[in-house]
Parts: C-alpha cells; sequence; structure tokens
C-alpha cells in the first residue's frame, strides 16, 4: 500500500471540475429551453427542471435568469476568442487564417439560434451600458485580431507601416455588423457573407499602399492633387 499523498494539482482539478459541472448543466438546459421556447417564455423552474437541480440550487449560482443569460453572453464571446487563436495558430498565409476563423464562424452561427444570439448581443449591450465593460470586451476581440497581423507583419505579409490597430477594428465591425444582419434579418446569407467578407479582407491587406486613409483629410489630398 503506497503512502504516496494525493496530488495538490489534481485534487484542486477535480474540484475544480465539480464546481463546474452545475451551472454548466443549468446553462445547458437553458440554452435550450431558450432555442426552443424563446427568452421571455422560459421560467427559472423549468430551467432548474429540464437541468435536474432544485430551484434553490439554480438560484446558488445565478442571482436572475438574466444573470445566466450574461454568462451565456460571456462564453460566446470566449468561444469567439479562441476560435481567433485557433486560427493564428494554424500555419498558413493571414488569408488562410483569416479565411479559417470566418469559416468557423459560419459553422458556429450555423449550430446557434438566431434568437438565442439576439438576446445574447443585446445582453452584451445591456451590460455594458451599465458596468461600462463592453468597450473592454470588443478589446478582447481587437487585440486577438491585433495578434493575428502582427504575426503576418513579422512573416512579412504585410508592410512595416501597416496600420494593425486600424484595420483589426475593421476586422471587429466587419464579424459583429454581419452577426447583426443576421439576427436581424430572415433571409441574410451569412455564410456566403463571412466567407466574401474574409476574401475582401485579405484583398485590402494585399493592397498597396496598406490602408492609412484616415489619416488623411479630404481637403489635405485636393491640395496635393492640385499641386
Amino acid at each position: 500500500m503506497s503512502d504516496a499523498a494525493p496530488d495538490p494539482a489534481g485534487g484542486s482539478s477535480r474540484r475544480e471540475r465539480r464546481k463546474r459541472e452545475l451551472p454548466d448543466r443549468i446553462m445547458e438546459a437553458a440554452t435550450s429551453l431558450f432555442e426552443a421556447k424563446g427568452f421571455s417564455a422560459t421560467t427559472v423552474e423549468e430551467i432548474a427542471d429540464a437541468a435536474d437541480v432544485a430551484e434553490k440550487t439554480f438560484y446558488n449560482h445565478f442571482a436572475t435568469k438574466q444573470s445566466l443569460v450574461q454568462e451565456l453572453a460571456e462564453d460566446s464571446l470566449r468561444r469567439m476568442r479562441s476560435m481567433l487563436e485557433e486560427a493564428r495558430d494554424h500555419p498558413g498565409s493571414i488569408a488562410e487564417q483569416l479565411d479559417r476563423f470566418f469559416r468557423c464562424a459560419a459553422d458556429e452561427a450555423a449550430s446557434s439560434s438566431r434568437d438565442l444570439t439576439r438576446e445574447l448581443i443585446l445582453e452584451l449591450v445591456r451590460v455594458s451600458q451599465v458596468d461600462g465593460v463592453g468597450p473592454e470586451r470588443n478589446r478582447h476581440l481587437h487585440a486577438c485580431f491585433g495578434a493575428l497581423l502582427r504575426d503576418a507583419m513579422e512573416r512579412g505579409e504585410l508592410a512595416s507601416d501597416f496600420d494593425v490597430d486600424f484595420f483589426a477594428e475593421i476586422c471587429v465591425a466587419s464579424y459583429t455588423g454581419m452577426i447583426i444582419n443576421w439576427v436581424s434579418l430572415p433571409t441574410y446569407p451569412l455564410r456566403a457573407r463571412l466567407l466574401a467578407t474574409s476574401r475582401f479582407l485579405a484583398q485590402a491587406i494585399s493592397a498597396s499602399p496598406p490602408l492609412d486613409a484616415p489619416s488623411q483629410h479630404p481637403e489635405t489630398t485636393q491640395e496635393t492633387r492640385a499641386r
């Protein structure tokens, strides 16, 4: 019989998994119900019943149904960041990496409910107005796109004076704009638009000179042409 002490790290990992088991189960049950019935028509009692927990257990993990939606919205953003990080790790050109991300985003949307996605977007907007963290969340996506672009610059794919921050903003705005259109317009062809956006962004990156238009005012451009 061994006298070896249990691995503290392993024990801690198991405890963390058990700690997450119930809230994850509740979130999965809520997601299924929200997709089937909609957010407003789903009650906490129904979520608890679907997750096979008591209502008290639900409230031990989530103060309200709205706080559960907030956690689902945060989880959605984490998945987006993870997809960007995976695209960054994927060998290939910046065009291939962008294509990989936008294809993964299209696959993610295809398996999601428009109504639930709309609710998550509204929740992110609502929270950003309450606690002011919305812009910071967007900066996480901005930072992920920026890292991907800086890698491309180090590989010599982009000019040294390429405006990474500006283009990262375009990437974030393009992606979020497509998702908002998708949840707002019933026949919006999201997959086709996302793949077209990927190709457009790749072509814009390769444009010469790089995107530096915001640094010039129309008056300055006209004066230069006049000379």
